[in-house]
Formats: structure tokens, C-alpha cells, sequence
């Protein structure tokens, strides 16, 4: 097997070796996007020996970075992220796996000077980014000491795909939809970040929130270092303007004043019908507690206890007829089973998980998230005949288009 690159500086080439990686074509004044399809497969590194088949992953790279002058190279990166827009051919499968992250070049590294060269998120939407004179030879994305790196966004749900022109618009719940955070994690990948701001340690909203702690510890912390209303793009090849740029379809990120570090752009393109606010559910997820631990929670942590004894006064409980009816999952709720061995005088209960479960079965209690107000301090001492323990976080049903960027 050929495997593809895992990083821009040893990344597979996509053409006629022969042609020394770049091919001659006719400059044009104007063009259409350029469209990237392809059909991979994914094989774990873990020793499983897993493997899944990609199909019909795509990217688009916008009309205005392909306008080809006379006597310069042009370069094409398309990064294929961890949350691309593949299916693997199952009609069970939804677009929008979240595979193995890696990135799949195009040329090789060339003198920057005359070069342009843009990287492409092969994802849905796609994300473009440019910056004059970018040379990916060194390892890393972006020159903080560059010029002003520049974002568009292609919608490849579209057929054909379109330039998103909302950029500096509102989602219809009050959101912008082109932020810039600073990662606190370095190896974030597009899908650890789509994780965090979907399950998140506070509630809402990606745009209000200066900070978003994910659930699973990622830290985006907002950047005002972008623009959303620039209608050219100062610095094209050899600094040629590139004109005719409409607004609202690009974003000038003024890396100059970055931080070296990792960041992730995101455009968020929630759509809710009638203003609509993006449905956030509370989540409760039990702490893993091993044998022989004497407290419980990182310390310092909020976390949040159900007592036995209010789980012993609960009355509501999932329908439980003659005929055994099972009883549609409420995500308002939290589930657990009781048992007794000696005939009713003394029980036993269990947290039940309900994820990716539509009903469960009757005789079960639930207790209502809302209800769950009792907390206690990671460190704590932990007592488990008494009290289940848990950590709360929030999910969201938001939809959002992810590309890490590095700067160094």
C-alpha cells in the first residue's frame, strides 16, 4: 500500500513527476473553484489493524486563488482534517467522520518568493486560507512575521459548491459565524476542537463566550485578531492585489500580532428556523472511580452528587404496565435500576447509560437533571454507599467547520 503524508513537509505528491511537480497551464483572468475528490482509506497505527474506507471526501478551493498569472508557481495543500466530509459507502453512515488527521500536498517545497500557495481543509464546509509568500517547508503553517493571512469558506453541501458570503453576518441565534480562538492544546486536531464546542464545561454561546473549556480539557479562548468585513486581499503573488473580493466571503486574520502557537478558525453555520437558539441539553456524566480510592474529583473541581436516599424517595419511574411497554429516552432525565435480593427491605441501585439508546426498558428510575443541584469539591472524600458522583457539561446541537492553524 502507498500511504498519503502525515505532515506538509512530508506529504504525498498529486501530479506528473516528470514535470518537474509543477504543471504548465494558460494563464486566465478569471476561473471557477477547484474541486478536490478522493477515496482513501484509513488504517489505525494502534496494532488493530482497523481500517476504514473513505468515499468521496471533497474540497473546494475558491475561484479567486485560482486566477493563474504568467510566469509564478501555484501550490495547493489540502489538508484532509480529522472531521472530513467522507462517508464510508454505508448508507448508515453520515458525512462528517472524524478519522485519523493528516495532510495531503500537492508540490513540493519550491522557493516562496513568486509562489502561491493556499491549504484547503478537505472537509464540509471547506476552509481555505492564504498568505503571501507562505512557504510550508518549515514545518509548520504560518509565519507570524508574514503577511496578513487571509480565510474563505466554501460550502460543499452546495451542488455545485458556493462561497459562503455571510462571514461577517449573524447566524440566525445571535452568533458570528467567523471567530479565531488560541488553543490550549498544540496537537488539537479540527476534531478535538468540534468536541469542545460541542460539549462544553459552560453553556453558551461559541460568539459570548471570551473562553470555552471543552469537556474533554481543550481551552478556546476568543482572538480578536480578525477581520470579517475586508473586501480585497492586500498581498497576492509578487503583492498583487487580488481584487473583486465580495463582502462578507473573506476574512484577513492579522497574524502579525499572534502569539506563536496553535489556533483553530471556525465558521459556525448553524441554521434555526425562526431564530431559533441552538438546543443545549445538560449533561451528566458519572466519575470512574477505582477500586480502593479514598477521594473522588480532580481536585478544586465542581462536581455534582444524587444521593441514595433521594433515589429511594423517587416515585416517577419509567412505564411499567402488564404489557412491559418500554419507554421513549427524555434527555431531561437521569436513568437508574433498583434491585433487592431480600425481598424489598434493602436495594440496590445502578446508573444507567442511555447513549445511543432510543427506549429502555420498564421498572427503571429517573431523576430529573434540573433536580440535580447538590454539589461537592473534587478531592473530596469519597463515600460510595451514599451518593452517586458526576460531572456536569453541556452539548449543543450547533454545526460548525473547523481548521486548525499553527503559527509560528
Amino acid at each position: 500500500d502507498i500511504y498519503l503524508g502525515r505532515s506538509l513537509t512530508a506529504a504525498t505528491f498529486a501530479g506528473d513527476v516528470n514535470a518537474d511537480y509543477y504543471q504548465t497551464v494558460f494563464p486566465v483572468s478569471s476561473s471557477d473553484p477547484l474541486t478536490l475528490r478522493i477515496d482513501y482509506k484509513l488504517v489505525a497505527i494502534d496494532g488493530s489493524g482497523e481500517e476504514i474506507t473513505v468515499k468521496a471526501a471533497k474540497a473546494v478551493v475558491p475561484s479567486q486563488f485560482t486566477v493563474w498569472l504568467p510566469n509564478y508557481a501555484y501550490t495547493y495543500i489540502f489538508k484532509i482534517a480529522d472531521n472530513t466530509n467522507g462517508w464510508t459507502g454505508l448508507a448508515s453512515d453520515p458525512q462528517g467522520l472524524f478519522p485519523i488527521t493528516f495532510d495531503a500536498v500537492v508540490a513540493e517545497a519550491t522557493d516562496a518568493s513568486g509562489e502561491q500557495t493556499t491549504i484547503t481543509t478537505v472537509a464540509a464546509p471547506s476552509i481555505t486560507t492564504y498568505q503571501q509568500g507562505h512557504d510550508y517547508s518549515a514545518g509548520n503553517e504560518y509565519d507570524h512575521t508574514g503577511e496578513k493571512l487571509y480565510v474563505q469558506v466554501m460550502d460543499n453541501r452546495d451542488v455545485p459548491a458556493t462561497l459562503v458570503n455571510n462571514l461577517n453576518g449573524d447566524t440566525n441565534d445571535g452568533t458570528k459565524r467567523s471567530l479565531l480562538f488560541s488553543l490550549s492544546d498544540n496537537d488539537a486536531t479540527e476534531a478535538k476542537v468540534m468536541d469542545a464546542l460541542q460539549k462544553r464545561t459552560s453553556a453558551e454561546s461559541v460568539a459570548s463566550d471570551a473562553t470555552i473549556v471543552g469537556r474533554n480539557g481543550i481551552t478556546l479562548t476568543k482572538d480578536t485578531h480578525i477581520d470579517n468585513t475586508v473586501e480585497k486581499i492586500e498581498n497576492g503573488v509578487d503583492n498583487n492585489e487580488i481584487e473583486n473580493v465580495t463582502a462578507g466571503t473573506a476574512a484577513e486574520i492579522d497574524i502579525a500580532n499572534l502569539s506563536a502557537g496553535t489556533y483553530a478558525y471556525v465558521y459556525d453555520y448553524t441554521v434555526k428556523a425562526n431564530n431559533a437558539l441552538k438546543t443545549v441539553v445538560t449533561e451528566f456524566q458519572p466519575i470512574a472511580i477505582e477500586d480502593g480510592a479514598t477521594t473522588v474529583g480532580e481536585s478544586g473541581k465542581t462536581y455534582y452528587k444524587i444521593l441514595k436516599t433521594t433515589l429511594a424517595n423517587v416515585t416517577d419511574v419509567t412505564q411499567n404496565d402488564a404489557s412491559n411497554n418500554e419507554e421513549a429516552v427524555d434527555p431531561a432525565y437521569i436513568y437508574f435500576s433498583k434491585t433487592t435480593t431480600d425481598g424489598g427491605t434493602t436495594y440496590t441501585y445502578s446508573y444507567i447509560s442511555v447513549a445511543g439508546k432510543e427506549t429502555l426498558p420498564a421498572g427503571l428510575l429517573k431523576v430529573a437533571k434540573s433536580t440535580v443541584t447538590s454539589t461537592f469539591t473534587g478531592g473530596s472524600a469519597i463515600d460510595n454507599t451514599v451518593a452517586f458522583y458526576f460531572e456536569k457539561y453541556f452539548t449543543n446541537d450547533g454545526l460548525y467547520a473547523v481548521k486548525v492553524i499553527k503559527v509560528y
